[in-house]
């Protein structure tokens, strides 16, 4: 591979008297500075996790009225999307400045019934008293689950609709085992960055009327469909953003002349955004969340990340930095009240999974730093205070990833250092050049690649651009080094899964040995592929996802939803689990059986 030109910065922002004027202030802050985030923060470590069943509730009666629509499944989806969004719950919580919540309870699961929710059936009586991350719910509504809604969605879930569409190489059946892969699309479309740089640079009532105008000029109905979709999408997101103003008057009437008087400013605020471009870091910040929440009413709440938020953001926190309109500490203060808010929910894991995803937050990362498209140095100012703020924090939201290069100055690797020397793991660190060449090489612009962002654990795609889907699959290698031991067979259920590739007494080199790991390999691999696929046909005919395609580059120019390969890149996400363990196993096996012949 070519390395890629990187661009020198000397004697820029990154070095300058504004970058060193943040490093002074941002290093000196603490949690004590902020006593409106020391109140959010702890309420937050002191609220017990609740099942959110009201979008679960809503949702059903949605469907029970109107039905699906498989002649119109984006325009069915928009439509019951904005349905969900006029009714859900509005709670504002005391001391919030970003206001809207993902579930109706300040800490929640969410359930998605349509999705792998009804997982959980079984657990109804115990949920809130499993050893294991306890979600508590009432009895009412563990009787409206299980006689109302999981009944209701038991034939109709994603994968029940992948498995009626028939199943001949049996690739969703051996997934079900939960051993040998895990298709990650029946729990819906998340592992994904949308481009809310779009929408702090124009407003949704823009995207609104492109979606019209295009809609207009379109000549087959599948196009006209879509864009008629995202009208109707983002104008419930719109009127869920109003309705959250009218939450935060109501408020007003009885709370202190203080908080009063910010919560008619954030009403304010969301009458304005997200329906238009932001005017401060406040609105940019306000609409960006009032948009991930009604994403994740959309699709599952597993990873639906931020991209890169300081390059997002900074043209609103230095426009008010130049004017004087906003203190560090101010921002600072903003920054952390999102932060909390991406904590407000925590993915609901059957007991089944606990040993897997036991523990695990949503993954919401944010990316800091790294190359610009150009090729020049992006770090600034805010990816210091986001720094900052998420070290002081110290919460389980976001996942705080920084890129690093080769042109990246010292004072700005030092603070890297000294925030990892805090927190004892974050941020993260990502190397830009291989991340870079490597998404050049599977085919991204050179300059989408520069500006990729982290999604969840650790996977990388260019940010608003991309229907990556990252954590589509999780082989197990560990399991194609049993059926290579097994001729195949799975010893524990004694079922065929692998082809015959040689019984274990029968090898006669480590090479013989290998040439029967890697058959097992394509094998497991290309039914993995295959129920994926299957998956991802299943969604494009009964769940495609307007919203996240209105916010997602390339859709608007082939009118076609993401799940239909809308988007600029396509592609999907493989996590290869058990490397370093099936890579000591196999070199064992070489030198204890064939070398040393113990």
């Amino acid at each position: 591979m070519t390395s890629l030109p990187i661009r020198s910065r000397r004697a820029t922002e990154a070095e300058g008297p504004r970058m060193n004027r943040e490093m002074e202030i941002t290093a000196k802050m603490s949690l004590e500075d902020f006593p409106r985030l020391q109140r959010l923060r702890q309420a937050l470590l002191e609220a017990r996790t609740a099942l959110g069943v009201q979008r679960a509730k809503l949702i059903t009666e949605y469907y029970q009225k109107e039905g699906m629509d498989p002649q119109q499944p984006v325009l069915s989806q928009a439509r019951a999307l904005a349905w969900l969004l006029g009714r859900l719950p509005t709670p504002v919580f005391d001391d919030e400045l970003i206001v809207g919540s993902t579930t109706e309870h300040r800490l929640g699961a969410l359930l998605y019934p349509e999705f792998m929710g009804l997982a959980i059936w079984p657990e109804l009586p115990n949920l809130a008293f499993r050893s294991h991350d306890p979600v508590s719910i009432t009895s009412e509504d563990a009787e409206l689950l299980g006689n109302e809604v999981f009944p209701f969605w038991r034939d109709m879930t994603i994968h029940e609709a992948t498995r009626k569409k028939g199943d001949p190489m049996g690739s969703i059946a051996i997934g079900e085992r939960m051993v040998f892969y895990l298709l990650a699309k029946s729990n819906g479309i998340s592992h994904i960055i949308p481009d809310f740089n779009v929408l702090v640079q124009r407003g949704l009532n823009s995207i609104i009327d492109e979606a019209a105008q295009l809609g207009a000029q379109a000549s087959d109905r599948e196009t006209r469909e879509f864009h008629a979709a995202v009208q109707v999408a983002l104008s419930g997101v719109v009127h869920f953003a109003e309705r959250y103003a009218t939450a935060c008057e109501v408020a007003a009437h009885v709370a202190s002349a203080r908080r009063a008087a910010e919560l008619r400013e954030i009403a304010e605020i969301l009458r304005y955004v997200p329906a238009n471009k932001p005017r401060n870091l406040h609105e940019a910040l306000q609409a960006i969340w009032v948009t991930q929440v009604a994403l994740h009413q959309e699709n599952c709440d597993l990873a639906l990340s931020f991209g890169r938020l300081d390059q997002i953001l900074h043209p609103f926190y230095e426009m008010e930095f130049q004017s004087r309109r906003l203190s560090e500490r101010e921002a600072g203060e903003l920054i952390g009240c999102f932060f909390v808010k991406m904590g407000d929910h925590t993915p609901l894991i059957p007991s089944a999974a606990q040993d897997l995803f036991g523990g695990s937050a949503t993954n919401q990362a944010v990316t800091i730093g790294g190359l610009l498209p150009d090729g020049s140095d992006g770090v600034n100012c805010l990816s210091l205070m986001l720094m900052k703020m998420a070290e002081i924090l110290a919460l389980r939201e976001p996942n705080l990833c920084a890129r690093v290069h080769g042109g990246s100055s010292h004072s700005y690797r030092r603070a890297l250092v000294e925030s990892i020397y805090q927190t004892g793991a974050s941020p993260a660190l990502y190397n830009d050049e291989p991340i870079v060449e490597g998404l050049v090489a599977y085919g991204l612009d050179a300059a989408d690649a520069r500006d990729y962002g982290v999604i969840g654990c650790v996977e990388t795609t260019s940010c608003g651009r991309t229907m990556g889907m990252t954590g589509a699959i999780l082989l197990n290698l560990a399991a194609v080094l049993e059926l290579t031991l097994s001729d195949g067979v799975h010893l524990r259920s004694r079922l065929r899964i692998g082809p015959p590739s040689g019984q274990l007494g029968c090898f006669n080199s480590f090479e013989e040995l290998y040439r029967s790991f890697e058959v097992q390999l394509d094998s497991l691999v290309a039914l993995a592929n295959d129920g994926n696929q299957r998956l991802a046909e299943a969604h494009a005919a009964v769940h495609p996802t307007p919203l996240l395609s209105a916010l997602i580059n390339g859709t608007a120019e082939s009118g076609r939803d993401v799940t239909r390969g809308g988007a600029k890149y396509n592609s999907s996400g493989v996590a290869v689990v058990g490397l370093a363990d099936v890579a000591d196993s196999l070199t064992a096996l070489k030198q204890g059986v064939f070398e040393q012949r113990r």
